[in-house]
């Protein structure tokens, strides 16, 4: 039963998949490219670096960094803030337009007059929102791999591999988020709220490490997704993936338990 539902939802998707995948193809091309000419002159880059306030390290690399090489250059010019906040927010945002879009537009009577549950329904809408975010996830590093081999740019793939597998499940973990607030709110608001929530989440996140607000930073999503030092060390903690995974199971039971008793005018 599920796979049709599923199918039904990919097809919806599948045009702004593509677009969404060129995209990120070409802001990692642009990224790649720019490092080149700069790789030449590290020495006064790395000056300059040293001279910027730590907030702003922190706030593009989740750290203090001051070592400039191609990885630090690459997760704060294109993954620490597009790839966490913005494809993040993306990602929240067409969850939760899944399923409040389709209520606002009157069209959701298509699933819903099916035999099949509306948990059912609630449940494909999210396995193709992570399908969505693991087909992203995958084109990034593709971009990246074939970027850097024209280039002539030395990146270890298999960290980087490493980085957007982990990245695939941060991703599904907002993915949950946006379907929980869709599920709730049925409201043209919940898509917006659900991308607001996750870039509000990356800079409470980001502005309050190392400072006594800490422990507000760890309420977010975004703190169990240190891009910078799963690169450097080249394994992801597992306290990450188990809070982002029992996040995600969280989100999803409390969004197809409301869904189950919502009524909906169709």
């Amino acid at each position: 039963m599920i796979p049709s539902v599923v199918a039904f939802e990919a097809r919806l998707r599948l045009r702004g998949l593509i677009i969404l995948s060129i995209a990120i193809a070409v802001l990692v091309v642009l990224t790649v490219w720019s490092w080149k000419p700069l790789e030449e002159d590290l020495e006064t880059l790395q000056e300059l670096l040293a001279q910027f306030p730590e907030e702003f390290i922190k706030f593009f690399a989740k750290g203090g960094v001051y070592t400039l090489n191609f990885d630090t250059y690459y997760i704060m010019n294109f993954h620490g803030f597009f790839y966490t906040a913005v494809l993040g927010g993306y990602i929240a945002y067409s969850s939760a337009n899944t399923i409040s879009g389709e209520v606002q537009g009157k069209t959701f009577w298509i699933l819903l007059s099916s035999p099949h549950r509306r948990g059912l329904v609630l449940l494909s809408k999210y396995l193709v929102a992570a399908a969505v975010s693991a087909v992203a996830s995958a084109s990034t590093l593709a971009a990246l791999a074939l970027s850097a081999g024209v280039y002539g740019v030395e990146v270890d793939l298999a960290r980087y591999l490493v980085l957007y597998t982990a990245g695939t499940v941060y991703h599904a973990s907002v993915a949950s988020l946006g379907i929980l607030l869709g599920a709730v709110a049925l409201s043209p608001r919940a898509p917006w709220a659900a991308a607001g929530m996750v870039i509000a989440m990356y800079f409470a996140d980001t502005l309050t490490l190392d400072t006594r607000l800490e422990r507000l930073g760890a309420l977010s999503l975004t703190r169990y997704h240190d891009a910078l030092g799963i690169v450097l060390e080249g394994g992801v903690p597992g306290h990450d993936l188990a809070v982002l995974a029992i996040s995600t199971l969280a989100m999803l039971l409390t969004a197809v338990a409301v869904f189950e008793r919502r009524d909906i005018n169709i």
